[in-house]
């Protein structure tokens, strides 16, 4: 076991480590996460995180026993002592919040021992001076725990004394103030085998170490021990210096899913929730609850996320809609009830019934009668869809932009199919090598055993600015325009509707380097533009322009692996170039772009897509005449430039006098036109 000693108090339990879980109250869909200091002194902010991550369950690690006091000390803070509520004032409300609708979380629990310490030493020796009724401290103190915390359940992960009759009397006790008790073996199975044949229906779950010093448990083996309660195993998250030890969410997926085809394993729990604020690049709880939801809970939805959607107050929309698939795979029917607090969002149901291993359809929608009433800015929802045999919700987020200014445009001219479709499969990828030496390409979200993913319609509002919407092109289609090393070092877009353009807007990026590229704008008159530049970075590690990330991608070949590589990679880069301050207010029919300079040699670069607000057409201007007694006063608005000739055929030139212009008659006839720049 690791040592992590800055968790624990440091005078009496020094370099302590808790390896422990538990289990929500029904076995169906259980996910567990415990974590140390966050968990008391993160405040509301962390609450919330794991309120709408998708565990079931929350462990608060590690409760340690004071010999002498019987104080129990959460870490390195005395939270009870003599009967009492200690600790921070604040925290009983704010876990409370934790199963307050809407959540995912339906249990907490409090853990005991960790190794190294004597915790069970301690509970032994109190024990035996003060027995265990109602007036022993161990029983006020564990009833003030209960009343401040609302744990349902003390996990027992003693991993130093093993004394079967301490063990089970301390559990006796607890099951007396109203506690359930969890076990969390990683080695020693014939005293947690005893312990349980002796607690009986006490314990409700046994979570199995498969990590650190239980690494190589199995749990085919472990439900052995057990009777018919089988054990739900833990894993440890992306830790260490670099993130590089333990699983990130991919991983975790693809163990739990073959432990639920071995072993049938009914949940699964999470070490540690600090590293995961560590290493957040790795993965958040949410990712790391839906690899273990989507092992195990019978009541499956997919894809994993909602839309992105833009609008505009006064009727401008991109329609879309995410048609969910809800799929029962236990062998029993079951119930499920959709909360939905959103009026921008529609649904085509909000309640119904599944049959064994039997599947429906979900349709989400943009209500765009409502989405195009309200005012410019930024608006998220969640939507909550409740298995209600097992009480597991899954959550989907909704995002929606009114504030965008630079709408996507349509374009021809892709040459390369790089994003794949959810339909993907080894034999039948639909798409294209983007980084054609190492074999990846990007990907729907939806794809089976995937966490992450484009987004599901294709359209999103970009990170960078918040006012451009984008629209990749059609899944399994052509969809990018693919420029460097097998391909040739330039190519052009075609716009769809040729037009003038105040500002316009390039999603792009490259793999194996990258960097800036050239680009010129080619006018309907025949003229090109000075050169441009667009943003092509390297598709991993830039931070800047970033339009969209944290989208994983997709190994093509026999190996077909899907990779999550966090929130912050791969990313897709913006550029916006301000067409009206250049002057560059033509008509544009097409834009070739260049690979960017010093490209390696299996440098590829990719543009995705384009957006732009157009010129607003002109104002008509009128050249006002008034006869003053014997004189013409003409007048305009504006900077126009009045310009006159003998005939309507011209030539004309330039009358220099500035509005108003007064106007003798005279021969010849002189007319006037007014034009402006």
């Amino acid at each position: 076991m690791k040592l992590l000693g800055k968790y624990i108090r440091p005078l009496i339990l020094a370099g302590a480590f808790s390896l422990l879980g538990s289990a929500a109250p029904s076995l169906h869909g259980a996910s567990a996460i415990f974590g140390g200091g966050p968990f008391y002194s993160g405040g509301i902010s962390v609450i919330n995180t794991l309120r709408a991550s998708g565990f079931t369950t929350v462990i608060l690690w590690s409760l340690h026993i004071d010999s002498t006091s019987g104080n129990l000390i959460l870490n390195d803070h005395l939270v009870v002592a003599n009967g009492a509520y200690v600790g921070n004032s604040a925290w009983p409300a704010q876990l409370a919040t934790l199963k307050t609708a809407p959540t995912s979380v339906n249990r907490i629990e409090v853990s005991v021992g960790a190794w190294g310490v004597n915790d069970f030493q301690s509970i032994q020796s109190l024990m035996n001076s003060q027995g265990t009724n109602t007036t022993s401290i161990l029983y006020r103190n564990f009833l003030a725990l209960k009343n401040a915390t609302g744990a349902m359940a003390v996990d027992f992960d003693d991993e130093t004394l093993y004394d079967v009759a301490t063990t089970v009397k301390f559990g006796q006790m607890l099951s007396s103030i109203g506690y359930k008790v969890t076990l969390c073996p990683y080695l020693n199975g014939s005293f947690w085998q005893t312990v349980y044949n002796q607690l009986g229906n006490l314990v409700d779950a046994v979570y199995l170490q498969c990590y650190a010093g239980g690494a190589g448990n199995n749990p085919s083996s472990w439900n052995a021990y057990f009777g018919g309660l089988r054990v739900s195993p833990g894993l440890w998250c992306s830790n260490g210096s670099g993130c590089s030890s333990g699983d990130n969410p991919a991983a975790v997926a693809v163990q739990m899913a073959a432990w639920k085809a071995s072993a049938s394993i009914p949940g699964g729990f999470m070490w540690l929730f600090d590293d995961m604020q560590s290493c957040a690049s790795r993965g958040t709880p949410a990712d790391y609850a839906y690899a273990i939801n989507s092992a195990i809970e019978p009541l499956q939805l997919s894809p994993s996320a909602g839309f992105s959607a833009v609008a505009a107050p006064g009727g401008r929309f991109i329609p879309v809609s995410t048609p969910f698939i809800l799929t029962n795979t236990s062998a029993a029917s079951l119930s499920w009830s959709l909360l939905n607090t959103a009026p921008w969002l529609s649904v085509s149901a909000i309640s119904g019934s599944l049959a064994a291993n039997a599947s429906t359809p979900l349709t989400v929608s943009l209500n765009a009668g409502a989405a195009t009433n309200l005012p410019a800015g930024q608006y998220s929802a969640t939507l909550w869809l409740t298995n209600r045999n097992t009480g597991f919700a899954w959550s989907r987020a909704f995002t929606l932009n009114t504030a965008v200014v630079n709408w996507p445009l349509l374009v021809g001219g892709f040459n390369a199919a790089l994003l794949a479709p959810r339909t993907a499969s080894p034999a039948n990828p639909g798409a294209t090598a983007f980084d054609v030496p190492n074999a990846y390409c990007f990907y729907q979200t939806g794809l089976a055993g995937s966490t992450r993913g484009l987004p599901f319609g294709g359209s999103f509002a970009s990170l960078c600015d918040n006012t451009t919407a984008f629209q990749l092109g059609s899944y399994g289609a052509l969809n990018g325009l693919l420029i460097g090393y097998n391909h040739a070092s330039s190519g052009t877009l075609t716009l769809g509707t040729p037009q003038a353009f105040k500002s316009l807007a390039i999603l792009a990026t490259s793999a194996n380097g990258g960097g800036v590229g050239a680009l010129k704008l080619n006018f309907t008159d025949g003229t090109r533009s000075p050169t441009l530049y667009y943003n092509a970075q390297d598709w991993f590690n830039t931070v800047t322009n970033v339009a969209l990330q944290g989208f994983g991608r997709l190994k093509l070949g026999s190996s077909f692996t899907i990779e999550d590589n966090g929130l912050s990679n791969p990313n897709l880069y913006q550029t916006s170039i301000n067409l009206a301050a250049l002057g560059l207010n033509r008509s544009i029919g097409s834009i070739t772009f260049s690979i960017p300079a010093n490209a390696g040699a299996q440098q590829t670069t990719a543009i995705l897509a384009l957006s732009g607000c157009p010129s607003l057409p002109p104002v008509p201007v009128t050249l006002s005449n008034l006869w003053t007694g014997s004189n013409l006063v003409l007048n305009w608005p504006g900077s126009g430039i009045l310009l006159q000739s003998t005939s309507l055929s011209g030539p004309w030139t330039t009358n220099t006098s500035p509005a108003p212009v007064k106007i003798s008659p005279s021969f010849p006839r002189m007319f006037y036109r007014l034009r402006m720049p």
